[in-house]
């Protein structure tokens, strides 16, 4: 038999990182976004769909340290 395992996705979308930042997804869409309001360094998407989607490395990199 094979042991086929699910990998794990090399993306983040909006609602992950509102759920992982306790924020609602309309604040991760600000802090992406080109407003008076965005964060500075933020990474910018690479996707965007219903919601927006983020490299996992990117937000990983932000998260320690690295601007975008």
């Amino acid at each position: 038999m094979s042991d086929i395992r699910k990998q794990e996705s090399p993306w983040f979308k909006t609602s992950d990182l509102a759920d992982r930042y306790d924020v609602k997804p309309h604040t991760i869409r600000v802090w992406a976004g080109n407003g008076k309001q965005k964060r500075e360094g933020f990474p910018k998407p690479k996707f965007k769909s219903k919601e927006l989607i983020f490299l996992k490395q990117d937000i990983f990199d932000w998260e320690n340290g690295k601007r975008f």
